[in-house]
């Protein structure tokens, strides 16, 4: 199991290589020597000093800081980027100003990728990808066959018919690459298409499940909801409570605050199944909840 050393034991095992450096015929020597007193092996404390100067600036390379940031891309991506640009700015000061930016590759590196021949895969694929464009795309009448119907399954097991062993994660992975599809029974299904120039409902309403076969009515009633409002079987209603105007009296009469009433557990029962709608009826509420 690998052994994680902390901050300080590196900053101890670097700050003592760099001290001791004039005790020994050659660096690696003392890094040995301080490796073997820490208890730690030579290269993970070479490793240790060659970023510490890429860190300070002494070196060039990625910082820890850039490492920490994010991998760096895929060599096949690095490439394609330079033979978008090497026309312009040439192969050398785009490989260093990648470096600069914490993407190291190096010029003979770019060159060794484009001087390979290509893999058996990628000459592969393009084998594969040849004939099913034959599939799918239009010839010059603008006609295709007919197993350009098929869709990944079945073209695989096509070309495994006509002789061409093939995997199917093959088979879709090119269909998916070059945009190529299958038509299907599968009819698309459109949900409701929201108005973008209708504003959405701000009050945080939320309408959980009742029962089951119960069904939310609109009653039609205008106007938007207003503080204790009840859902029944009739249309919506408030509740008077306290700080309210009673009805048919004077503006500065309100009803004063009531202590709440004590219920037990059977007549709450027994209120709720009275209020509770039966197995098909339909519950009514405001509309502009809905």
């Amino acid at each position: 199991m690998p052994v994680r050393y902390d901050q300080e034991t590196k900053a101890k095992a670097i700050r003592l290589v760099r001290e001791h450096a004039g005790d020994y015929p050659s660096e690696y020597a003392t890094i040995t020597a301080v490796a073997g007193r820490l208890g730690m092996s030579a290269e993970t404390l070479r490793k240790w000093i060659r970023q510490a100067a890429v860190d300070e600036g002494h070196a060039p390379g990625v910082s820890s800081e850039a490492s920490k940031a994010g991998a760096r891309p895929a060599a096949p991506l690095i490439c394609a980027f330079i033979d978008a640009y090497r026309d312009r700015f040439g192969v050398v000061p785009i490989c260093r100003a990648l470096a600069g930016h914490g993407v190291q590759i190096a010029p003979r590196t770019y060159w060794a990728r484009r001087s390979r021949p290509p893999s058996r895969q990628a000459v592969r694929d393009a084998a594969l990808a040849e004939i099913l464009a034959g599939i799918y795309e239009p010839d010059e009448n603008g006609r295709r066959p007919p197993e350009c119907l098929y869709g990944s399954v079945k073209m695989w097991e096509q070309l495994n018919r006509e002789g061409i062993p093939v995997a199917r994660c093959t088979v879709e992975r090119l269909m998916r690459a070059h945009g190529w599809r299958g038509m299907t029974r599968a009819r698309a299904v459109r949900t409701t298409v929201a108005d973008p120039a209708h504003g959405r409902d701000a009050s945080g309403h939320r309408f959980p499940v009742l029962d089951a076969d119960i069904t939310l009515v609109p009653d039609g009633e205008p106007g938007p909801p207003w503080p204790g409002w009840t859902a029944s079987t009739g249309p919506a209603r408030r509740r008077a409570g306290p700080g309210d105007r009673a009805p048919g009296r004077g503006r500065d009469h309100t009803l004063p605050a009531r202590p709440p009433r004590r219920r037990d557990h059977r007549s709450r029962r027994r209120t709720q199944q009275r209020h509770r709608p039966r197995l098909g009826q339909a519950r009514h509420v405001d509309a502009c909840l809905l």
